[in-house]
């Protein structure tokens, strides 16, 4: 009985790491670097679904959308509700609704999310770019949004009790990246 090799090397690819490899570019097609991956009819698709329906379902209140400024710009919010994330898709469907397609911002993803098939196909297709630096420069220089969730797991997964409470575990880095792009941070907070 054998088993194949964890890990191969450039040089000599185990079976495995071959096959991992060509697994991978099936399953994980789109480059989660580019911005070229948005599909513009999936995004009104999935804004007009929360709109009709989630809406009904989340006591959802909003407001300020009407002093986002026009251009490129940092939407920096908390994360609430785990994987599920209807944070996300309630911010996004209306700011959709108020401001439009171009509005609609590329959102800073922890790469470990973009390797699950599902999140993968649907989150490249809709905005989400592996989280850097280097990506929100991207989309700053073609004049787009940025949303990061700089508190990420700690935020998204603190416990119920502290739902009401913002936890960025002391990360920062949104601030320099703001200031070296000099691009507005926009706040953006979900309660409950």
């Amino acid at each position: 009985m054998s088993s194949l090799p964890i890990s191969s090397t450039p040089e000599s690819p185990s079976e495995g790491g071959v096959l991992w490899s060509r697994l991978s570019q099936r399953l994980l097609p789109n480059d989660i670097d580019s911005l070229d991956n948005r599909n513009e009819e999936l995004i009104e698709d999935i804004n007009e679904f929360f709109t009709t329906v989630a809406h009904r379902y989340f006591s959802y209140q909003h407001r300020g959308f009407d002093r986002i400024p026009d251009g490129a710009g940092l939407f920096v919010g908390n994360h609430n509700a785990g994987f599920v994330s209807p944070d996300t898709f309630l911010f996004s469907s209306q700011l959709f609704k108020e401001r439009g397609i171009e509005d609609i911002p590329y959102a800073l993803t922890h790469e470990a999310v973009l390797q699950f098939p599902f999140f993968h196909h649907v989150g490249t297709r809709i905005g989400c770019i592996r989280a850097s630096h280097e990506n929100a420069a991207k989309a700053f220089a073609a004049d787009h949004k940025v949303l990061v969730y700089p508190g990420g797991d700690e935020d998204v997964f603190r416990p119920y009790r502290d739902r009401n409470k913002v936890v960025f575990g002391g990360r920062q880095g949104y601030i320099r990246l703001a200031l070296r792009q000099n691009v507005p941070i926009i706040p953006v907070v979900t309660a409950g």
